[in-house]
């Protein structure tokens, strides 16, 4: 985006942002419909696997050279994502999809504390005002699918949010540093190689052990995910703020529940559609009032 005005760059990241919200959100109906038959560690596996293939591919036809560069930083990003996704495909295990995209949104107030405590970010008060309607309406939206007797889904969720959201951090320092596909293909191998030495060690059954099925499933999910969302996200991270780019990410169960109706029964109600007006209204007015 080189040559681009300064709001131009924030425009763009926002967008990036956006669409990265609407494509990953449509990989959690698919993955729930695979976690029926298959164990949430080999899901994992797949997903890194298929992300791998995706961006060594992506990497060949646009002659992109992924050398490792800052070692440490990538292993600690990859390190995070895997516990991220490991414990996220077990909460998925126990929750429903729309619930897991109402979890998924802690993953924005982990990352506006951690963007208050390293990067100094500062909030005006209509933005504060808006990031507080944006997660009431978010939570109004999915309300009646929250259900506390799933506990350790509950808990192994927030962790998988926590950990998601301490990745980025890492992402949004060294995003001038490192490119994002360099980011995603080596953060990726490190989870294959983390879930496979989990799977030698510990893994019941082989992870290759699946239905040519849930391998094409888990093949779009990841495509939707990782391939296009992560990529998405990734590149918001270096134009916009870290808490603008995971406040955007609130509107996520909404676009989860619309999803889901071709593969879930689903009715939404009065409050549904309040809460969700609420959350789109507040994070409009939250990015225009955004500064880089």
């Amino acid at each position: 985006m080189q040559g681009l005005s300064r709001d131009s760059k924030l425009s763009n990241g926002i967008w990036y942002a956006l669409f990265s919200v609407v494509l990953s959100s449509a990989s959690y109906p698919i993955l729930k419909t695979v976690l029926n038959e298959v164990s949430p560690y080999h899901v994992a596996t797949w997903e890194a696997l298929f992300s791998i293939l995706f961006y060594f591919l992506v990497a060949s036809l646009t002659r992109k050279n992924l050398r490792v560069k800052n070692i440490s930083t990538l292993g600690a990003i990859g390190c995070l994502n895997a516990l991220g996704c490991l414990f996220l495909y077990l909460s998925m295990e126990g929750l429903h999809p729309i619930m897991s995209g109402l979890l998924s949104r802690n993953q924005a107030v982990f990352a506006v504390l951690l963007s208050l405590i390293f990067f100094k970010e500062k909030f005006r008060l209509i933005q504060v005002t808006a990031i507080f309607l944006m997660l009431t309406g978010s939570f109004v939206f999915s309300y009646r699918d929250f259900d506390f007797s799933s506990t350790p889904a509950i808990i192994q969720a927030l962790l998988s949010c926590l950990f998601f959201a301490s990745s980025t951090a890492i992402v949004k320092a060294t995003s001038r540093e490192i490119e994002t596909i360099v980011v995603i293909f080596w953060s990726k191998t490190v989870t294959l190689v983390l879930m496979l030495l989990y799977d030698v060690k510990w893994g019941r059954t082989p992870f290759w052990d699946i239905s040519s099925r849930n391998g094409l499933y888990i093949a779009v999910a990841s495509i939707f995910s990782a391939g296009f969302g992560l990529f998405l996200f990734y590149e918001a991270l270096r134009t916009c703020k870290m808490s603008t780019v995971n406040l955007i990410r609130v509107l996520g169960p909404i676009f989860v529940a619309l999803y889901s109706i071709p593969f879930f029964s689903l009715t939404l109600s009065l409050w549904n559609v309040l809460g969700g007006v609420t959350a789109f209204v507040a994070t409009f007015v939250l990015v225009s009032t955004d500064r880089v």
